[in-house]
């Protein structure tokens, strides 16, 4: 029974992100004219979506680790830092820092080849990027054996938990392949 109602709320809603598209994507007009027509349908429909993913929450409901679950659970690609203290520099210490930026901005949406739509509106189409969305990392080593310590920042709309650990993961991946 879970499995049909999940098929038929997997069909619903592919249906639905596939008549957005073609059915409300008539913003091309200038910026002075009146679209509250669209808006107030892009709302409605926006609405009852909201009332059916509530819906089906309710109907299937997860249940979220508390903190203590989350930290006694599994610990893969979650690193605590270095546990010893050096009081005073080791012999020759000698720092060095690196750092570096990375954008998370789909090429094509910079470059104008592909369109996109602001999330939830199907008619509000991206013109360009107002506040670019990346991560910004930092490698500090002191060279007295313990390793680099890296940073990263992440200024993304949507990254998760677990998209956390999957990035940690391809950066010891691609740090092992250096060393």
């Amino acid at each position: 029974m879970k499995n049909t109602l999940r098929r038929a709320f997997s069909a619903f809603t592919a249906v639905v992100i596939m008549l957005g598209g073609s059915v409300f994507a008539t913003a091309n007009e200038p910026v002075a004219a009146d679209n509250s027509g669209i808006i107030f349908a892009t709302n409605a429909i926006n609405g009852l979506l909201n009332a059916v993913f509530m819906g089906f929450g309710a109907l299937f409901p997860k249940n979220f680790d508390t903190v203590d679950e989350y930290y006694a659970g599994d610990r893969a690609n979650f690193y605590g830092g270095m546990s010893e203290f050096l009081d005073a520099p080791a012999e020759g210490a000698r720092w060095n820092l690196g750092f570096g930026k990375a954008s998370m901005v789909p090429e094509n949406l910079k470059d104008g080849s592909k369109e996109y739509y602001t999330g939830g509106y199907f008619t509000q189409k991206i013109n360009g990027v107002y506040d670019d969305q990346g991560a910004n990392a930092v490698a500090i080593n002191d060279n007295s054996g313990r390793g680099t310590v890296v940073m990263v920042s992440v200024d993304g709309i949507g990254v998760c938990n677990d998209d956390v650990r999957q990035m940690r993961a391809a950066a010891e991946k691609s740090l092992q392949k250096r060393a």
